[in-house]
C-alpha cells in the first residue's frame, strides 16, 4: 500500500508518518509527529529550566556584590567628631578623630583612650575592634582594655564601649557625636 498524503487535513499537525507508525510500530527510524510534540515541549522545558537557571544566578550575583560593597556610611567615619550625649556623664570637650588607614580605622580620643576597628565581615554599616584606656589614667579605666562599636545614624556617630570587669560583668559606655565642624580654616 502505497503512502499518501492528505494535504487536505484540517489538522495542523497532521502528519502522514502516523500511518507508518501503525504498520511498523517498533521500527526506530520511522518518525512520528507525537514524538515531535513530545520533543518540542521537552525542549521548551530545558529552555525555560535554563532561563530560570540563568535569572537565578543572576540574582545571587547582584545580591553578593550588594553585601561586599563598602555602606556608605562609613565613608563618613573618618574626621574629628564632638561628643554631645553620654551616659557616662557630660564632656563639653570629649572629642574623637577617626583615621583611614587601609581596611581599618583608627580612633583617638582626647580624654585618654584608643581603638583600632575594622568594617563588620558582614557588610553591616558598622566598625568593631579592640582599644584600651592609658594606664596613667585615674580612675576605674586606667590601663583598661574595651570593645569598640561605632556606627552611623543620619549625621550622628553612635559609639558603644564595652569594658570588662574582673567580676565578669561589663560596663557600657554609650555616646553620640556629632561632626567637627571647621569653618574659615578654624575649628568650632
Amino acid at each position: 500500500m502505497p503512502l499518501q498524503f492528505d494535504s487536505n487535513s484540517s489538522d495542523p499537525l497532521h502528519c502522514p508518518s502516523n500511518d507508518l507508525v501503525a504498520r511498523f510500530d517498533r521500527t526506530p527510524f520511522v518518525t512520528d509527529c507525537r514524538n515531535d510534540r513530545a520533543l518540542r515541549q521537552n525542549l521548551i522545558g530545558v529552555i525555560m529550566r535554563h532561563a530560570f537557571l540563568c535569572l537565578l544566578l543572576g540574582a545571587l550575583s547582584f545580591c553578593s556584590s550588594l553585601v561586599r560593597a563598602e555602606p556608605t556610611s562609613l565613608t563618613s567615619l573618618p574626621g574629628e567628631w564632638l561628643q554631645v550625649d553620654s551616659n557616662a556623664g557630660h564632656c563639653a570637650d570629649c572629642r574623637i578623630v577617626i583615621e583611614e588607614s587601609g581596611s581599618d580605622f583608627t580612633v583617638k580620643a582626647n580624654n585618654g583612650w584608643s581603638a583600632v576597628v575594622r568594617q563588620s565581615f558582614e557588610g553591616k554599616p558598622y566598625v568593631a575592634g579592640k582599644g584600651s584606656w592609658r594606664p596613667n589614667i585615674g580612675g576605674f579605666y586606667g590601663g583598661k582594655q574595651f570593645y569598640l562599636n561605632l556606627g552611623m545614624k543620619d549625621d550622628h556617630l553612635l559609639m558603644l564601649m564595652t569594658v570588662p570587669r574582673p567580676d565578669g560583668r561589663t560596663n557600657n559606655i554609650k555616646s553620640i557625636f556629632k561632626r567637627h565642624e571647621v569653618s574659615d580654616g578654624k575649628q568650632t
